[in-house]
């Protein structure tokens, strides 16, 4: 600190008593305010120049065995700066303290004033010094020091002696009222140590009036902004926390309170971002402060950093890693290191606490008392993690408010329910039932052909209607193909036409052989006839050859002809509903099916879609049972009938449909009844999957959805 010159506005001669005494009084009110030693040393040497005549005073304080002043007022000595008053200095600034001799002086009563001493200075003036010591320890602390004018004759001298013996006493009194507003310091500081402790004892408390982990979290996040006024605070659990694990491995941290908010969206950007600047955190182990300065952070950490404050829109955060403490002298430790900074003490990870505030003033203000909060908090944090993996936690809670809000009667109450509970647990664990998996389905008969479009066309005429019984062979549609008609109008010409060409070239060649025999020629026109001949023979062949490929052609689309005459593959029924409004005139292509004839003889099945959860059921009881499973069914129409029938084939794949997933089963049905054998009918059917107990047969569904979303 660098003490400044006061210098004292003039004042009339002869200041009255009632002045003097209006000083004290103002002195003695400004003792008990809380302000700073300093501040009151300069208010006091601003009297005491007055009252004494004093030419200037200083105030010096001991700090860990070395003195500075803290106060100046009066003159500067030969108007130097300040720079020029230093401890043990020259005469020209008086005797620097020392604390060897300032204790000797002081007074064996209880007050902690010492009795002024009177040095005189190498220019003549005279020094008045005064020590007092701090109440506690009475060691001295700080020294009042005042120059008076040095006397100008011996006979003023004289004169002067009485009031240097009035000045002393006066600096005597000044210092009763510095004691006194030491003493209140004391008095503050001691109160302040209460409250800070009455704070934590406060916090702790509340964060320890329960053990369910989301109201711990909340009552962290509340308690510590009542603690330290931040604008918002967070606080974050390691994935793992409450479970074995390193203490220096790395894992994410989950969001689990916020201040203010109610609900949090683990998948939201502000969420996911605050989640990530808690583990960088986590993982460095040290407290991250961010003031609005630049600071030399990693810059992974930098960028969670800025991610974060891009959606909080606070400028200032403190982060504190909450970490278990592993020994006393840990703790130790931590309380030695608090007044140092945020010294944190090493130990298990459990989370994060994140304070934000809106200035960075307040941030250094409140850090020293949230570092205070974070063992606490990270005990509390730890307690509850670990509770809430306490089997039957729910249960026994439960439990716990009955026996709590209803005493005696209220116990016997629980247990008879914990024996009722015990009793069915027992029966839904030791009854058999018998375990059925529903599914739903049609009546087909058991073989049944369809009839197909043999090429693309028309159906000209429907020869057969809906449940019209048929014998093998019998024609159903009639269709009729224009490119075929066509191509069989191409190929009937060509062959007409080929006919033609090889009977003028038969014609051409026995002309040739009846010319060369009837005359007599030369040797070169025998030759030149043989070669016509053989030239006559080749095309004849030739033609030959095309007119059997275009038999053959006209052969094959004769066949196809008669195949657009639709026949039935077997004795049956028509199973084809509206054949007549669905095909007359009708175009369809080559490959779709027109009619489905059922077999006159063919037993009746059950088609069934199995909903894919409970094919499981179904192939698990076929191996241990290692017979095929009963099925019981109702008919749609007729709900009241029960009927009964046989698995013969589970299908190998899964197939989708309206409902989803589903594997076919084709069963066997006894007996069917014949005044309800209609193809299609719908069924809804119960397939027996043996013995199983009670409480899995009437929860097995909730069981299976347990395994599947809760376990994987």
């Amino acid at each position: 600190m660098n003490p400044m010159y006061t210098s004292l506005p003039p004042e009339p001669e002869n200041t009255p008593l009632d002045r003097f005494q209006d000083r004290f009084e103002y002195l003695g009110r400004l003792a008990r305010q809380p302000i700073s030693t300093a501040e009151f040393s300069q208010a006091l040497l601003n009297c005491l120049v007055r009252d004494i005549r004093a030419r200037r005073s200083r105030v010096w304080q001991s700090e860990q065995g070395h003195w500075h002043q803290i106060a100046i007022a009066g003159e500067p000595p030969g108007g130097s700066n300040d720079s020029e008053i230093t401890p043990g200095s020259a005469s020209a600034t008086g005797p620097a303290p020392v604390a060897g001799s300032a204790s000797a002086t002081l007074s064996s009563d209880a007050t902690g004033v010492g009795k002024c001493e009177r040095v005189m200075a190498e220019d003549g003036s005279v020094w008045l010094s005064l020590s007092i010591a701090q109440v506690a320890t009475q060691a001295p602390s700080i020294v009042l020091q005042a120059a008076l004018l040095p006397a100008l004759t011996n006979d003023a001298h004289q004169a002067r002696a009485k009031e240097i013996d009035a000045a002393a006493e006066l600096l005597q009194a000044y210092g009763l009222l510095f004691e006194d507003h030491l003493g209140h310091q004391m008095i503050l500081r001691l109160q302040t140590a209460l409250s800070s402790e009455h704070q934590l004892r406060t916090f702790s408390d509340s964060i320890h009036s329960s053990v369910d982990l989301h109201r711990t979290a909340m009552a962290i996040v509340a308690a510590t902004v009542t603690a330290t006024r931040c604008q918002r605070a967070s606080v974050t659990i390691h994935s793992t926390s409450g479970r074995s694990s390193s203490p220096n491995r790395n894992l994410d941290q989950r969001v689990l309170a916020v201040s203010g908010v109610s609900t949090l969206d683990p998948r939201s950007p502000p969420v996911r971002k605050l989640a990530k600047l808690a583990s960088i955190v986590a993982t460095l182990k040290k407290p991250l402060i961010h003031d609005g300065q630049d600071h030399d952070l990693p810059p992974q950490a930098m960028e969670a950093l800025d991610a974060h404050l891009d959606e909080s829109h606070l400028g200032c955060l403190l982060a504190l890693p909450l970490e278990l403490l592993r020994s006393t002298a840990d703790v130790d430790a931590t309380l030695e290191s608090e007044s140092e900074g945020l010294a944190m003490p090493s130990g298990a990870p459990v989370g994060v606490l994140l304070l934000e505030f809106a200035n960075p003033s307040a941030l250094h203000s409140a850090a020293p008392t949230a570092t205070k909060l974070t063992a606490t908090a990270a005990v509390a944090l730890r307690n509850a993690a670990i509770h809430s993996r306490l089997p039957f936690r729910r249960v026994l809670s439960g439990l716990r408010s009955m026996t709590e809000r209803r005493g005696l009667a209220g116990v016997h109450r629980i247990v008879w329910a914990t024996l009722a509970f015990v009793f069915i647990a027992s029966a839904l664990m030791l009854i058999p039932a018998e375990l059925t998996i529903e599914s739903t389905g049609t009546l087909q008969p058991a073989v049944v052909r369809g009839c197909f479009a043999p090429r693309d066309g028309n159906i000209d005429d429907v020869l057969v209607q809906h449940n019209q019984t048929v014998a093998s062979g019998d024609t159903l549609l009639q269709m009729h193909s224009p490119d075929l008609e066509l191509e069989l109008r191409r190929i009937e010409g060509a062959v007409e036409s080929t006919k033609k060409q090889l009977i003028a070239a038969e014609s051409a060649r026995r002309r040739n052989l009846n010319g060369s025999s009837s005359g007599r020629r030369d040797s070169r026109d025998g030759v030149g006839s043989d070669s016509g001949g053989n030239h006559l023979a080749a095309e004849e062949t030739q033609l030959q050859a095309t007119l059997d490929s275009y038999l053959e052609q006209l052969s094959l689309l004769r066949g196809e002809r008669d195949r657009l005459a639709i026949k039935s593959p077997l004795d049956g029924v028509v199973l084809t509903w509206q054949v007549e409004q669905t095909l007359r005139g009708r175009p369809v292509r080559r490959g779709q099916q027109l009619l489905r004839i059922a077999a006159a003889d063919s037993p009746w099945i059950l088609k069934l879609e199995l909903p894919d959860g409970g094919a499981g059921h179904v192939q698990n009881a076929r191996r241990e049972l290692k017979r095929e499973l009963d099925v019981e069914y109702v008919i749609a129409s007729h709900p009241q009938d029960r009927l009964h029938g046989k698995i013969i084939n589970v299908a190998q794949i899964t197939s989708m449909s309206d409902e989803g997933p589903v594997v076919e089963v084709i069963a066997a049905i006894d007996s069917p009844p014949q005044g309800l054998l209609r193809a299609g009918t719908q069924v809804r059917g119960q397939i027996h999957c043996g013995q199983h107990a009670l409480g899995y047969v009437w929860f097995h569904e909730l069981w299976d959805a347990i395994c599947l979303h809760l376990f994987f």
